[in-house]
């Protein structure tokens, strides 16, 4: 009996009998010959027709139309970009851009139109695949390009709540009940008693609308700027407001002095005491990534060698009694003989050039070199986590050597 995986039930799988004759075994087969569906009460219903009414139809109008920089671009071609990207862990990856949702102006500027809610495939460089959102992308290009974001001053009434997380914002007259901006995009002003958010254009905001709806929603950055700006009571600084900002303020002192006692602690077991000492562990980590990334083009390489090796010595394996066969045919029947097993002597003749090319016996073990395939394919995904771990270490490497920077720089003034 054949099981389907329902998604409308988290998961749960159901037998075909609980979805109608036409998801059964043979109602299936029915519609592969004859192209239509015989639906449970007799009824017969066309593949086309079927297919367009169970089929969620996606928005296909882009929502934010982003400029491409050399710092994304790889290559272009015929088809359209491959992107260099990074996936939301920051592991680099590449991304492949049809023509279609690309524009160029006749001053050269390339323009990719991305669909925030949409789903866009990565490739990284195990060849293994993973997703990214659109609006992840459409932060992640801006940012890059330095985009500069609108600065907007936020009044006690917008905010809901503010933590060293960063602040959630009210708009109820807009129809927005929640709407969080990460601490990142924060800025605070104790002394002013002010609230700085900065808002990037193009970016889609996800929030909970007012009402009983569970639904998320999105607002363009500069739809929400405008809401913002807007604001019923435009008073941006209160007591109220001082006070929270104060709280963040003083929680995010203790979290800035448990890094920092971590980050001197790290520093005293590493013997780094400057930031020279930093540049060189930097310096150090690159060597690494550079070791890794040479490594991993050559395992990959091994891995595609002895695959194909496998393969060919399969086809040999396979269809060599059909060439010692033909071999054996007297001249006058060998025409006839190949005719007839054209396909099978064709495909033999290839495989055995390419072993005698790449000086492989036909002799040799399938298993044995479907196993070295196997070790090959494992190594890669090694070294493809070694590689995620140097990178991150490198990240939070440069992070403590900014950190070191600020404060001298903090210390000299």
């Amino acid at each position: 009996q054949v099981l389907y995986r329902s998604t409308a039930l988290d998961g749960a799988w159901v037998p075909e009998d609980a979805l109608g004759s036409e998801f059964t075994s043979e109602g299936i087969e029915y519609a592969l010959k004859n192209g239509k569906m015989q639906l449970s009460d007799g009824e017969e219903n066309s593949l086309l027709d079927r297919y367009q009414k169970l089929t969620i139809q996606y928005p296909e109008v882009c929502t934010a139309a982003v400029k491409l920089s050399s710092r994304q671009i790889l290559s272009a071609g015929k088809n359209g970009l491959v992107l260099q990207v990074h996936d939301d862990n920051g592991n680099p990856a590449k991304l492949m851009v049809n023509k279609s949702e690309v524009t160029t102006s006749p001053d050269g500027e390339i323009t990719f139109n991305v669909g925030n809610d949409f789903s866009y495939d990565l490739v990284y460089e195990d060849e293994t695949h993973g997703t990214i959102r659109g609006a992840k992308l459409i932060q992640q290009i801006d940012e890059e390009n330095h985009v500069e974001p609108v600065q907007v001053i936020l009044s006690e009434n917008q905010i809901k709540a503010m933590s060293i997380r960063g602040v959630t914002l009210h708009l109820p007259q807009n129809g927005i009940e929640r709407l969080f901006i990460p601490e990142k995009y924060v800025l605070r002003d104790l002394d002013a008693g002010q609230c700085t958010v900065l808002l990037y254009p193009n970016l889609q905001y996800s929030y909970v609308p007012i009402g009983d709806s569970k639904k998320r929603l999105n607002i363009q950055g500069d739809r929400l700027s405008e809401f913002l700006g807007s604001s019923i009571n435009p008073i941006t600084e209160s007591t109220g407001l001082k006070r929270k900002i104060a709280a963040v303020e003083r929680r995010a002192g203790i979290e800035n002095a448990k890094f920092l006692g971590k980050m001197l602690q790290g520093m005293t077991d590493s013997r780094i005491h400057t930031t020279g000492d930093y540049d060189k562990v930097i310096h150090n980590l690159g060597k690494t990534q550079i070791g890794l990334t040479n490594e991993l083009a050559e395992v990959k390489q091994k891995r595609t060698t002895y695959a194909a090796a496998a393969k060919h010595l399969q086809i040999c394996k396979t269809y060599k009694p059909v060439w010692m066969e033909y071999a054996a045919k007297p001249l006058n029947q060998k025409m006839e003989y190949f005719n007839q097993h054209s396909t099978e002597l064709q495909a033999y003749r290839n495989a055995a050039a390419y072993l005698e090319k790449e000086s492989i016996d036909q002799s040799v073990e399938i298993d044995k070199v479907n196993v070295l395939a196997q070790e090959m394919g494992h190594r890669m995904h090694e070294l493809v986590e070694q590689l995620r771990d140097v990178n991150l270490q490198e990240q939070k490497v440069r992070q403590e050597r900014q950190t070191l920077a600020e404060i001298r720089s903090d210390l000299v003034e």
